[in-house]
């Protein structure tokens, strides 16, 4: 069964990047009691796991989910209101 991922995952490499922010979300809305994860982290937890299987992502796709991470913190750090 990991065997076929890996391959799959190597073929299409942003496939992972989906499966991760797919299941990263839907994990992050689970509730143990008060307890909620959340979405973010949920989504480096399941990325690290898809990560474990040895899957190779490009430096561009990176960079730019890397981008996309940075891009809502600078947003509210801006000194420009409106």
């Amino acid at each position: 069964m990991l065997g076929h991922l890996h391959a799959f995952f190597s073929a299409a490499p942003l496939a992972a990047i989906a499966l991760a922010l797919a299941l990263g979300y839907l994990c992050g809305r689970i509730r143990v009691g008060t307890f909620v994860l959340g979405p973010v982290a949920a989504t480096l937890l399941v990325a690290i796991a898809i990560g474990q299987l040895g899957v190779k992502v490009s430096v561009e796709v990176k960079t730019l989910a890397f981008a996309f991470h940075l891009c809502p913190g600078l947003h509210d750090w801006s000194p420009v209101r409106e």
